[in-house]
């Protein structure tokens, strides 16, 4: 029992009690009438058979961990069945004496009780103990060179990927010069440095007139009419290409032809950047 409560303890030293004396009483009772056995050697069986059964009893009913409950009940059980059996059943080595309870004890009442503790206590705590089962520890992987030298490996980037899905959230609208429809992109503000430019001739040219000439159609052969040229006149349309619109002749805002390629500009337009803005084959 590892717990016990008040009750259930005074039972079991009461089974202690009948068993020891319960033992001792067989001994008596079956060799006693014997006239051949002596009373000395009565004596020791019966001190030897109390104190193998208290401790058998002790040893069993009470866990291991109550040591000490052991030793109370194996002391107070053996020397109480053995004075019960003393008062009941006198003899010449009896411990109690009817007429006088107290006494001093004698040298052989000494060595009574010291024989029949140690062999009380002996049976109720001695023995061997039972090994607790012992569990093997689960074998470990063999350790390999991997494990043995770790090598921290750094992520590779792929900075091809980056740059492409840099490049495609990047749309390039390009210049439709056919389109009829452009947006007119805001003028940017003159920055405040001061910058040297140099003064282009503004010079208003008249358009001019080109002449197209056109593969005449086989002529038609008739009497009364004369075969006739047809000719077919035509004007060139000049785009500014910063803001896209049409630059016409008298424009009001004024009109600018780059030297180098003769692109017509938007005045304003032109003083923006105060250069053409057709990319020309420049030297560095």
């Amino acid at each position: 029992m590892s717990k016990l409560n008040f009750l259930q303890a005074v039972l079991l030293f009461l089974l202690v009690l009948a068993i020891g004396v319960g033992s001792g009483y067989l001994i008596i009772y079956y060799l006693i009438p014997s006239s051949q056995i002596s009373e000395l050697l009565v004596r020791i069986m019966i001190l030897l058979v109390v104190g193998i059964m208290v401790g058998l009893v002790i040893r069993f009913a009470l866990a291991a961990r109550l040591v000490f409950l052991k030793i109370l009940y194996g002391i107070l059980g053996s020397l109480l069945s053995i004075a019960i059996l003393d008062y009941f059943f006198p003899g010449t080595y009896s411990l109690i004496d009817k007429e006088v309870l107290f006494h001093n004890p004698t040298v052989s009442e000494y060595a009574q009780m010291g024989s029949l503790l140690a062999l009380t206590l002996f049976t109720g705590l001695g023995g061997r103990k039972k090994k607790a089962p012992t569990v093997k520890p689960p074998r470990k992987p063999p350790i390999t060179l991997a494990d043995r030298y770790h090598v921290m490996v750094a992520p590779i980037t792929n900075t091809f990927d980056k740059w492409q899905t840099s490049l495609s959230s990047i749309h390039l609208n390009p210049i439709k010069k056919s389109s009829p429809v452009v947006k007119k992109r805001s003028p940017q503000p003159k920055s405040s440095q001061a910058r040297i430019t140099t003064a282009q001739p503004i010079v208003k040219v008249k358009a001019k007139k080109e002449t197209v000439s056109v593969k005449k159609k086989p002529p038609v052969r008739k009497v009364h009419k004369k075969d006739e040229n047809v000719k077919l006149v035509g004007t060139e349309d000049h785009r500014c290409p910063y803001c896209l619109e049409e630059v016409h002749k008298n424009d009001p805002r004024g009109i600018v032809i780059c030297p180098d390629c003769g692109t017509w500009h938007h005045r304003d337009c032109w003083e923006i950047t105060g250069s053409c803005q057709i990319a020309h084959k420049h030297e560095l």
